[in-house]
């Protein structure tokens, strides 16, 4: 059996005889599920709720995991806003 390590985001896999076994970090599984969660534009800003009814997505959304956090703004908030936001998440 040949095992070998590939490195995928903050996590990593495994492969087994061409099986891979994921092992995702919190981060990757927050991260899937900010994209699951809500439509982004093309600047990962949010747009929509993501249930098909177009609902706006909340203004700003943070996801705290132990490897970081992760922060999302809605694509009409001002960058200067987003700006002081952001260096509130990074502290």
């Amino acid at each position: 059996m040949i095992r070998r390590k590939i490195f995928l985001g903050h996590g990593d896999a495994e492969t087994v005889n061409g099986m891979q076994d994921l092992k995702l970090s919190s981060y990757d599984l927050m991260e899937m599920h900010i994209r699951a969660l809500y439509v982004h534009d093309e600047q990962a800003r949010l747009i929509f709720i993501n249930d098909g009814e177009h609902v706006p997505a909340p203004r700003f959304f943070l996801g705290r995991t132990s490897q970081g956090n992760i922060w999302r703004f809605r694509h009409d908030l001002p960058q200067t806003v987003c700006d002081e936001l952001s260096a509130l998440c990074k502290a």
